[in-house]
């Protein structure tokens, strides 16, 4: 976790986001792709979409300058509890898994940054069981 200069949680993310998209090709080639908004003090900082096909979700959440919101040791910087993701449509799955930490998160209207980010700087949140 506290390992940022040797490239360690880069390789991390994207070795774990490439599987991902190998086992759910369909998903990420050819699923609906939909900005999420973000509210905020912080919400031009974080970048949010989901890709959606057939009732499966890929919600990915990213911070766009990691030194600005977290802490040297990656924990969220206090200010960012006031910065969440608005506008989830109701018709969004109710069972989220996060693909980097295994957290599991249940269905929510608006999701809290300082929640999401808790463990990692980054979320790639998905509603299916292999994620």
């Amino acid at each position: 976790r506290q390992d940022y200069i040797s490239g360690k949680i880069k390789m991390f993310c994207l070795h774990k986001t490439l599987m991902m998209r190998m086992q759910h090709k369909q998903l990420f080639d050819e699923g609906n792709y939909m900005a999420l908004e973000v509210t905020g003090k912080y919400a031009d900082d974080i970048v949010a979409f989901v890709r959606q096909k057939r009732g499966n979700y890929a919600m990915i959440i990213a911070p766009v300058t990691l030194t600005k919101l977290f802490n040297r040791d990656f924990t969220p910087k206090p200010e960012l509890e006031e910065t969440e993701l608005i506008s989830l449509p109701d018709d969004f799955p109710g069972n989220w898994k996060n693909t980097f930490t295994g957290e599991k998160f249940e269905k929510q209207k608006a999701f809290k940054m300082g929640e999401l980010f808790k463990h990692f700087p980054v979320a790639l949140l998905t509603n299916f069981e292999e994620a």
